[in-house]
């Protein structure tokens, strides 16, 4: 049988009793199409294509229990949904059901929410607000939160995290992603050709596997925010443990955690809001600077509101890496948004990246396109020019709810 109407049944399966009983399905439909532009600076090798993406599309559902004495249970499960039928990012499986996105259980009440399972980080989550491009073709996700060890912008499984409820506008989250992946603590030696990591891919590892104890696969994230009126102020941070240690050789790095910190705030007064955000990478030792692979980012955004119809800019730099000379980026995103509807909306947007010429081969600067792979002037070795990335895109998004 075909496993897309194998996928629908078991959805079918679920959903219908699920909705009855008083699980509430939802989802998002994303879908955009644009024209990207690629110079990633090497001589008649500028590419010009057509995309059409999927963006965050999801589904899932999501409950809560009453168990008494102010105590509730409290679940959810979502996965990507790929509207486009093309492909997706590594991290998301095209023509159908995507990897598992925001999925948890856990308990809530007055002294706040407590979850395990796989979510978005406190880091991540704290700053969205500030990016009017939030999960669109062009978010700052292009040049801010961007390391040799990668994107501080991340979903991580077995977490376990806290959410305190709101004491006069101030409000904070901690998570902690476990040690839980055997597989990741292992790496190879030489000379044999099966799958030895055991984890049923059957991509081929390079020798038997060697004990490497010191490398670690968790993280920690942290987020405090004061939300009054017209303002908000956040500040975050977040260490990957040793994610200078490369797991796949023996021959592993440094071993130093991959910490990023951010600080925003966003003032909203009229029918305008600006937001501005600052961050510092350490990157723990990867790359060529011998540990001293640090950087600051920048961004700034502004909204017009006129009615149901919203004009947004977004301006992000990321300065060089450490020490080495020509190594940062910046983006510039412009858009129009129109609301039709409380849960639909139309929208137009252009972005464009500058990668300099000694990023293009370390880092993944480029164009933003949410949960799939960006579009990227980056990773050409030997390119002595900067690199430009640009797109335009015409995006429409709907929320559905079975309440």
């Amino acid at each position: 049988m075909d496993k897309k109407l194998i996928a629908l049944a078991v959805v079918a399966v679920f959903v219908t009793p699920a909705a009855s009983a008083g699980t509430e399905v939802y989802g998002l439909a994303h879908v955009s199409v644009g024209l990207v532009d690629d110079d990633d600076g090497r001589a008649n090798q500028e590419n010009t294509s057509t995309l059409l993406n999927w963006n965050t599309s999801n589904i899932g559902f999501k409950g809560i229990e009453d168990l008494g004495g102010g105590l509730s249970a409290i679940y959810q499960a979502e996965v990507g949904v790929d509207f486009s039928g093309g492909v997706g990012g590594p991290d998301e499986k095209a023509e159908g059901l995507g990897k598992f996105r925001n999925t948890y259980l856990g308990f809530s009440g007055d002294w706040g929410t407590a979850i395990m399972g796989r979510h978005d980080t406190p880091f991540k989550q704290a700053t969205e607000k500030l990016d009017p491009f939030n999960d669109m073709v062009g978010d700052y996700g292009g040049v801010l939160g961007r390391s040799v060890s990668g994107s501080h912008d991340r979903r991580i499984s077995n977490m376990i995290a806290y959410l305190s409820p709101d004491i006069r506008g101030f409000s904070f989250q901690l998570a902690y992603g476990l040690d839980d992946t055997a597989a990741l603590n292992k790496t190879h030696g030489s000379g044999t050709t099966e799958d030895q990591n055991a984890d049923g891919d059957g991509d081929p590892a390079t020798g038997p596997l060697v004990s490497a104890a010191t490398q670690e696969s968790g993280a920690l994230s942290v987020a405090g925010a004061y939300a009054n009126g017209p303002l908000y102020v956040v500040v975050a941070y977040q260490s990957i443990f040793e994610a200078g240690n490369n797991p796949n050789t023996l021959s592993a790095g440094v071993n130093d955690d991959a910490t990023a910190t951010r600080v925003g705030a966003g003032y909203t007064f009229g029918n305008f809001t600006i937001n501005g955000l600052w961050e510092n990478i350490d990157d723990g030792g990867v790359g060529s600077e011998g540990g001293n692979g640090g950087h600051d980012a920048y961004y700034l955004s502004g909204v017009f509101a006129m009615g149901s119809t919203a004009f947004a800019l977004g301006y992000g730099v990321a300065d060089d890496q450490g020490s080495e000379a020509d190594s940062g980026a910046a983006l510039l995103s412009v858009g129009v948004t129109r609301s039709m509807s409380k849960r639909t909306r139309i929208y137009a947007a252009y972005t464009q990246v500058a990668v300099d010429k000694n990023a293009i081969s370390r880092f993944n600067y480029g164009i933003d396109e949410g949960e799939v792979t960006p579009v990227t002037a980056t990773n050409i070795a030997g390119v002595t020019t900067n690199a430009t990335a640009s797109s335009l895109v015409l995006g429409v998004s709907h929320k559905f709810s079975s309440k």
